[in-house]
């Protein structure tokens, strides 16, 4: 999965992000979808950004953590 760019991950009712496993297994993320799942605390973000160097794109529309 190291040649994966873009990553949908929309309607799973994720609340939380492993930044060390993006970091680790899916580096070169640079468009992330997380549209309609539970995503609460701004902690989350940080770790995507962590996770995600390279990171262009994020998508959080539908989550408590905009509102």
């Amino acid at each position: 999965m190291i040649r994966l760019s873009p990553l949908i991950l929309s309607g799973n009712n994720l609340d939380g992000v492993d930044g060390e496993n993006l970091r680790t297994y899916l580096p070169n993320i640079k468009e992330l979808v997380m549209i309609d799942n539970k995503i609460n605390g701004l902690h989350e973000i940080g770790n995507i950004a962590s996770g995600c160097s390279k990171l262009e794109f994020l998508t959080l529309v539908g989550n408590p953590v905009i509102r």
